[in-house]
Protein backbone atom coordinates (compact mmCIF):
# COMPACT_ATOMS: atom_id res chain seq x y z
CA UNK A 1 0.00 0.00 0.00
CA UNK A 2 2.98 2.74 0.75
CA UNK A 3 3.94 2.19 -2.88
CA UNK A 4 0.73 2.80 -3.99
CA UNK A 5 0.39 5.93 -2.14
CA UNK A 6 3.89 7.26 -2.57
CA UNK A 7 3.15 6.90 -6.32
CA UNK A 8 0.46 8.42 -6.61
CA UNK A 9 1.68 11.32 -4.48
CA UNK A 10 4.24 11.84 -7.08
CA UNK A 11 2.67 11.25 -9.83
CA UNK A 12 -0.25 14.12 -8.71
CA UNK A 13 3.05 16.45 -7.76
CA UNK A 14 2.06 16.32 -4.17
CA UNK A 15 4.55 15.86 -1.27
CA UNK A 16 3.95 12.58 0.53
CA UNK A 17 4.72 12.07 4.27
CA UNK A 18 4.32 8.76 6.19
CA UNK A 19 2.98 8.91 9.03
CA UNK A 20 3.06 5.54 11.98
CA UNK A 21 6.46 5.03 10.78
CA UNK A 22 7.92 2.37 13.91
CA UNK A 23 10.55 0.36 12.24
CA UNK A 24 13.89 0.99 10.37
CA UNK A 25 12.58 -1.75 8.22
CA UNK A 26 9.49 0.62 7.36
CA UNK A 27 12.10 3.69 6.81
CA UNK A 28 14.27 1.65 4.61
CA UNK A 29 11.52 0.95 2.31
CA UNK A 30 10.02 4.54 2.61
CA UNK A 31 13.57 5.47 1.28
CA UNK A 32 13.44 3.43 -1.60
CA UNK A 33 10.18 4.69 -2.55
CA UNK A 34 11.90 8.52 -2.63
CA UNK A 35 9.16 9.34 0.19
CA UNK A 36 9.44 13.07 0.64
CA UNK A 37 9.08 13.07 4.50
CA UNK A 38 8.25 10.81 7.71
CA UNK A 39 7.04 10.95 11.26
CA UNK A 40 6.54 8.41 13.96
CA UNK A 41 7.56 6.45 17.18
CA UNK A 42 11.09 5.27 15.09
CA UNK A 43 11.48 9.40 15.26
CA UNK A 44 9.89 10.00 19.00
CA UNK A 45 7.39 8.75 21.62
CA UNK A 46 4.51 11.06 21.26
CA UNK A 47 4.70 13.49 23.89
CA UNK A 48 2.33 15.85 26.60
CA UNK A 49 1.50 18.86 25.50
CA UNK A 50 3.96 20.23 28.56
CA UNK A 51 6.99 18.37 27.33
CA UNK A 52 6.40 19.07 23.95
CA UNK A 53 6.46 22.59 24.79
CA UNK A 54 9.44 21.80 26.77
CA UNK A 55 10.96 20.59 23.86
CA UNK A 56 9.88 23.38 21.36
CA UNK A 57 11.93 25.74 23.61
CA UNK A 58 15.06 23.55 24.34
CA UNK A 59 15.01 23.08 20.20
CA UNK A 60 14.27 27.25 19.54
CA UNK A 61 18.30 27.75 20.96
CA UNK A 62 19.18 25.62 17.73
CA UNK A 63 20.38 26.54 14.46
CA UNK A 64 17.53 26.80 12.41
CA UNK A 65 17.14 23.85 10.20
CA UNK A 66 14.44 24.02 7.11
CA UNK A 67 15.18 20.05 6.19
CA UNK A 68 17.67 17.56 6.53
CA UNK A 69 18.88 15.29 4.05
CA UNK A 70 21.03 12.14 3.97
CA UNK A 71 23.33 11.15 1.19
CA UNK A 72 20.53 9.42 -0.98
CA UNK A 73 18.31 12.51 -1.03
CA UNK A 74 15.91 11.51 1.59
CA UNK A 75 14.95 13.74 4.26
CA UNK A 76 13.75 11.95 7.41
CA UNK A 77 13.45 14.26 10.66
CA UNK A 78 11.19 15.16 13.28
CA UNK A 79 10.16 18.25 12.48
CA UNK A 80 8.96 21.02 14.77
CA UNK A 81 7.66 24.32 14.15
CA UNK A 82 10.10 26.36 16.84
CA UNK A 83 9.06 29.68 18.33
CA UNK A 84 9.84 33.13 16.54
CA UNK A 85 8.93 31.05 12.92
CA UNK A 86 12.43 28.88 13.25
CA UNK A 87 12.03 25.33 12.50
CA UNK A 88 14.31 23.19 14.51
CA UNK A 89 14.70 19.47 13.63
CA UNK A 90 15.15 16.45 15.63
CA UNK A 91 16.85 13.54 14.80
CA UNK A 92 15.99 9.56 15.73
CA UNK A 93 15.67 9.41 19.53
CA UNK A 94 17.47 7.04 20.96
CA UNK A 95 15.02 4.59 22.54
CA UNK A 96 13.66 3.61 18.76
CA UNK A 97 12.25 -0.17 18.44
Amino acid sequence: MATAIVTLGRNLGIKVIAEGVETAKQLDLLRRLRCDAAQGYYFSRPLAGSAALGQLVLLAATPVVTRLYGPDGFGVFVVLAGLSGRIPAAAPSSDSR
